[in-house]
């Protein structure tokens, strides 16, 4: 019984971080078609480093691929938060880290 409500808490945690998830990406895709707002940038990536990444979101959304786009750039801070985003995704993908817990919060 304990796997079942562990894999319904997990369902429900994907279900409310997929949309929020997609909805940053498409933001941050946008930034990267033209010139980027920093500030803007800055705080798509604040975003997803709170909510509570899962393997499968990972998978359905690649979002590794568009955070990974900002590593290199003008702006430092920016890559270094696109960084360290994707190497905490990275653990999470290899089963070293449980979820974010920011999104409970």
């Amino acid at each position: 019984a304990a796997a079942t409500a562990a894999t319904a808490a997990t369902a429900a945690t994907m279900a409310s971080a997929l949309p929020e998830v997609q909805d940053l990406q498409a933001k941050l895709e946008k930034q990267d078609a033209g010139e980027p707002d920093g500030e803007l940038v800055r705080d798509l990536l604040a975003g997803l480093d709170g909510v509570a990444m899962t393997l499968d979101i990972l998978r359905k959304t690649k979002i590794g691929k568009t955070v990974a786009k900002f590593k290199k750039g003008g702006d430092a801070a920016i890559a270094a938060t696109a960084k360290q985003l994707i190497k905490k995704w990275k653990a999470v993908a290899e089963g070293r880290a449980a979820p974010s817990p920011a999104a409970a919060a």
